[in-house]
């Protein structure tokens, strides 16, 4: 994505969530990647998600004898 494109987009989000004037504004300069951060979340997403997905009543089995 180019500087333009950038610095459009920006403007554009700001303006959706009227950020403008509030302080709250989103600036392109102060965003920058942080690879061993994300790859943390996303690891505690997923195994959240996972969590949730599971089956909270698993099915048991019993083995019953019985004399003949």
């Amino acid at each position: 994505m180019k500087e333009e494109e950038k610095k459009e987009y920006f403007q554009e989000m700001n303006r959706k969530m009227k950020f403008i004037g509030s302080g709250l504004e989103l600036d392109p300069n102060m965003i920058h990647e942080e690879d061993t951060l994300r790859e943390h979340f996303k690891l505690m997403l997923n195994a959240s998600i996972g969590k949730f997905a599971q089956n909270v009543r698993p099915t048991t089995t019993k083995f019953i004898q019985t004399q003949v």
